[in-house]
């Protein structure tokens, strides 16, 4: 299974030093970015600038209270995950939290179970509905988190060395999505200056677009035997996309074994 969670940002936002300390030191274990703020007002500051996958945060805080804090986030977003942490005695805050919309609670004391089984249903939610992403639906690469990882790393390295030999950039970052028998694989910030200099008409974004098709149908077969080199099996570059606009590209390879 993908490890989500190491692929999402986290927002934890507590009063009390000791708890916060506490799961601070298990989130930056665990999540993609974390962020951490003392109080309400700090943590929807946060929130806004940063807007995290994830929000964790208390009830009982100072300057704004847990509880307004969600209120405002819900106004803004309403796909982010947020679970709070209170204690057993604070009902009627849980009752009234679940109204406004969490997504799970912790009773204190906080512990390392109830933290990874809150953030294992949370962040399996919010990561399929960011990246359209199903568990159930992983059936080819039922790997261990190492060897995925290790695919996943290996996949990215080769890519990266692909795009710097064949137009001179590297990517920002690349993103790798196991789904049934297929790969996908997003290349973020893949233009180069000179490209990115051209994005100030629809004519110019369709003809680079048109450009990036045939760049990679020229390269199909070097794709392919990137990836079948590390996976070890036969591989068919199906379909590419390039949305020059946001300077995304997306590549779709199928598994044949």
């Amino acid at each position: 299974m993908i490890d989500t969670l190491s692929e999402l940002s986290v927002l934890l936002v507590e009063d009390e030093e000791i708890t916060r300390i506490i799961i601070e030191n298990i989130l930056k274990e665990k999540c993609g970015k974390l962020f951490v703020a003392s109080n309400g007002k700090d943590g929807l500051e946060a929130f806004i600038e940063k807007r995290p996958d994830i929000v964790i945060t208390d009830m009982k805080m100072p300057i704004m209270s847990g509880l307004d804090m969600i209120k405002k986030i819900r106004n803004i977003d309403d796909k982010c995950g947020i679970i709070i942490n209170t204690e057993v005695k604070e009902v009627d805050f849980i009752l009234t939290s679940v109204d406004i919309g969490i997504d799970r609670y912790i009773i204190k004391p906080i512990n390392l179970d109830k933290i990874n089984d809150a953030l294992e249903a949370v962040s399996k939610k919010v990561y399929k509905n960011k990246y359209n992403y199903n568990a159930e639906e992983e059936v080819l690469f039922s790997l261990s988190k190492e060897e995925r990882r290790k695919i996943e790393e290996g996949i990215k390295s080769k890519m990266s060395a692909f795009y710097k030999e064949k137009v001179g950039k590297g990517p920002r970052y690349i993103h790798v999505l196991f789904k049934n028998n297929e790969i996908k694989v997003k290349a973020f910030e893949v233009l180069t200056y000179y490209e990115k200099s051209f994005l100030n008409s629809e004519h110019n974004i369709s003809l680079m677009e048109y450009n990036r098709y045939l760049f990679y149908k020229n390269n199909e077969k070097y794709l392919e035997n990137i990836l079948k080199g590390i996976l070890n099996i036969n591989v068919k570059l199906c379909n590419y996309h390039a949305n020059v606009a946001e300077c995304v590209d997306e590549l779709t390879f199928i598994c044949k074994l």
